[in-house]
């Protein structure tokens, strides 16, 4: 297992040479995925980042965008409504980012999909 402190250096490391240009973020509402954004973004490296989550969390995560910008203005996070449980909700949010990006360099899936995957299966055939 990788020891935190090597996790630190490596983490050190990450710049405007080094970081990702174009990062998704699926999830990140809260919780580890939003602490990994505001990380990345506190590196001071240009990047892209495209949020995706719930249309529950889109007014909160306005004021999250805002911060993130005051905390390096290099950084663009768009936030991406989607319902990622819907497969035609994953799929509009992949054509997406695909029609404004030839290529992502980073991937983080941290939704929660299990709970509104339950109340989704009774309700509709889309779900995952």
């Amino acid at each position: 297992m990788v020891s935190y402190k090597e996790i630190q250096a490596s983490n050190a490391l990450i710049n405007d040479t080094t970081a990702p240009r174009v990062a998704v973020f699926v999830g990140g509402t809260s919780g580890i995925g939003m602490y990994t954004i505001r990380a990345l973004v506190g590196t001071g490296a240009s990047v892209r980042i495209y949020h995706v989550g719930r249309p529950s969390s889109e007014e909160r995560m306005r004021a999250f965008v805002q911060e993130l910008h005051a905390l390096n203005p290099k950084a663009e996070v768009i936030w991406t409504e989607g319902e990622i449980a819907l497969l035609a909700e994953a799929k509009s949010v992949c054509e997406t980012v695909k029609r404004k990006e030839p290529r992502i360099n980073l991937l983080f899936l941290s939704a929660d999909v299990a709970q509104p995957l339950l109340s989704l299966v009774a309700v509709t055939s889309c779900a995952m």
